[in-house]
């Protein structure tokens, strides 16, 4: 999901490759941003169908709001799937109406209210394979349980996808999510995560003091400063008030040992109860 960058960096005379390997390159990249054109299609979709549904308030994370809202034009930011954060209290109409349009859950509700109360997200996917993740949380485990959540939506930041408006989290907390994307969810970062990671370092607004202000409020600095670290090791780029910030930090050993832990398979059993 680099060949926008790497397109773009070829185009301006940044690197050079054998003819036969550009026409690759262009040809990936089309074909990824027409898969991205049907997804933000079922975006527009789903928007229907919460209509439909009764209303269901819901923020479009990652995916088409990066694209939109951080690029310097939308194909530099390939997507695969469509992730949405919901309201618990909407979590069961917003799946049911999903599910009535043909999408299927990849893992069944454990028990009855579980998802609105403590899932991190849910996994479906529609018959032509698009695949919709809808969120309850940025992250699972006890990082997800302290987000506050309200502060999310009511920061939120609107968009345009085919003519229609729509929602993302407010920059500050699209930041907050690649970082917790990056650290919480996965042992290694992806590398389009860590990209997005810094640029959101080198913007203006995000300085130290709002956005590990506003991690600490998620009690997640340490989570902060693992994706600052990770962003640095991976590329390089100007960013000296992060350098300072990131020399400044004491890493709470506890906090990493969560971190770590949630990176493991789980051993808990499952309860399958539909009744």
């Amino acid at each position: 999901r680099m060949l926008g960058p790497l397109l773009a960096t070829i185009d301006a005379g940044g690197i050079e490759l054998p003819e036969h390997l550009v026409e690759q390159v262009v040809d990936g990249h089309q074909q990824a941003m027409l898969w991205c054109m049907h997804v933000e299609q079922r975006l527009l979709d789903v928007a229907d169908w919460f209509a439909d549904a009764g209303g269901v308030e819901f923020l479009v994370v990652k995916g088409p709001a990066v694209a939109h809202l951080d690029e310097l034009d939308p194909s530099l930011r390939a997507f695969a799937d469509l992730d949405l954060l919901v309201h618990g209290r909407d979590m069961d109409r917003a799946i049911a109406a999903l599910e009535a349009h043909g999408a299927v859950r990849r893992i069944p509700q454990r028990r009855p209210g579980f998802d609105r109360r403590y899932i991190k997200s849910i996994g479906l996917v529609c018959d032509d394979g698009v695949e919709l993740d809808i969120h309850r949380s940025y992250t699972g485990g006890p990082h997800g349980f302290r987000i506050p959540l309200e502060r999310i939506f009511a920061a939120a930041e609107p968009f345009e996808v085919g003519g229609a408006r729509f929602k993302a989290p407010s920059k500050l907390h699209r930041a907050l999510h690649a970082a917790y994307h990056g650290i919480v969810g996965s042992s290694r970062p992806p590398l389009r995560t860590l990209r997005d990671m810094a640029g959101y370092l080198t913007a203006p607004e995000l300085t130290p003091e709002t956005l590990a202000a506003e991690a600490r409020l998620w009690r997640g600095e340490v989570v902060l400063a693992e994706a600052v670290r990770a962003t640095f090791d991976a590329f390089t780029f100007t960013a000296p008030e992060w350098r300072r910030w990131l020399d400044g930090v004491t890493v709470d050993p506890g906090e990493l040992a969560i971190i770590e832990r949630g990176h493991r398979p789980g051993t808990l059993p499952l309860e399958w109860t539909t009744v």
